[in-house]
């Protein structure tokens, strides 16, 4: 197995990630035609990878997985490297193809399934010069095409909605999604959107992000099945730190009056809660309720308050570490007795 590997394989993971590269300097001294021997003889040695695999010792085996990733994620990078060049020279506009990503499924034919409309977007990274950190970041196998596609749909989502680019503002936010992009994917790149607006965002860009969502607050009428009433509940960020502040203590576990643990499911017990808290709001009627209050914690600096820029941060709930805009926090303040903690920048 080791010379099995220590051949076209390995050469093949040098090989590819040198054809990453925006200068190649493996193409540049072999020419592309040892490149692409050394492609083929890996691929032809894969094809057999499953003969030999068992002659491995286990010892190895992590370091050969190692090598096939770093293969996959430089010939990926490949690919789209590739394609991109193939736009460029007009290939694909002289193909029979209606599109690039028609051209790919045409030509590669692991594509025929799915993955062509990524690889071609991906593509179209690389000719975007906003874009421009983002591209190396494919070249070099940092991100997975994937992952670029979304960061660049993500980055293109939010642009308007920063501060005045010319500051730097825009690759500084590119540069953020594709650190995270790189270390926990699209998912994670996703939910950076109002952590971005808060802190490099428009003046008010965040807050008018806010308001928008709280239109869509809504509860569904209860749907009856087999005697079990479904309702479905959407809110925004400010309702739902409202709602976990209420329903939090009221769903912790309670024992039982000999000390044996609450066996009721986590759901059961926030439900439970939350009609508790509809139940002592209807018996209060126009009365104050004599029950403890709910306990909501929000964090914000004294000037983001005064001058409503920033975000205040949620704390001791749930929805713990959830963001809302600085009017947001200034409304709620208002409904709420308030305890003012200061925090000296000194300490």
């Amino acid at each position: 197995m080791q010379g099995f590997w220590a051949g076209p394989l390995s050469e093949a993971v040098s090989t590819i990630t040198g054809m990453s590269g925006a200068e190649n300097p493996i193409a540049v001294a072999q020419g592309m035609a040892q490149l692409r021997e050394s492609v083929a003889a890996a691929v032809a040695a894969l094809k057999g990878i499953s003969d030999v695999a068992f002659q491995l010792p286990s010892g190895e085996i992590g370091e050969v997985v190692a090598e096939l990733g770093e293969l996959v994620a430089f010939g990926n990078a490949g690919l789209v490297r590739m394609t991109a060049e193939a736009e460029q020279r007009g290939v694909v506009e002289a193909s029979q193809s209606a599109s690039t990503a028609g051209w790919l499924r045409d030509t590669v034919w692991h594509l025929q399934t799915g993955g062509s409309a990524v690889v071609a977007k991906c593509a179209a990274i690389l000719r975007r010069h906003d874009l421009g950190v983002l591209a190396d970041a494919v070249r070099s196998a940092d991100v997975t095409p994937a992952v670029a596609v979304t960061i660049a749909a993500e980055f293109d989502k939010i642009a308007p909605e920063l501060a005045e680019l010319a500051d730097g503002t825009g690759g500084a936010v590119l540069n953020l999604m594709i650190e995270m992009g790189a270390e926990h994917g699209s998912g994670s790149v996703r939910q950076l959107r109002e952590l971005l607006l808060a802190q490099y965002g428009r003046d008010g860009a965040f807050q008018d992000e806010q308001d928008g969502k709280h239109r869509q607050v809504e509860l569904s009428p209860g749907r009856e099945d087999a005697g079990v009433f479904r309702y479905e509940l959407t809110v925004d960020a400010q309702g739902r730190a409202v709602l976990e502040a209420a329903i939090g203590p009221l769903s912790a576990p309670v024992p039982g009056p000999d000390g044996e643990p609450d066996i009721r499911p986590v759901g059961r017990r926030r439900g439970e809660a939350l009609i508790e808290v509809c139940r002592r709001a209807t018996a209060a009627g126009g009365q104050v309720p004599t029950s403890t209050k709910a306990q909501l914690y929000i964090t914000i600096t004294l000037d983001d308050l005064r001058n409503a820029t920033g975000a205040g941060c949620t704390l001791g709930s749930v929805d713990s570490g959830g963001l809302l805009g600085p009017e947001t926090v200034r409304r709620m303040a208002c409904d709420a007795q308030c305890h003012l903690v200061s925090a000296s920048t000194a300490a």
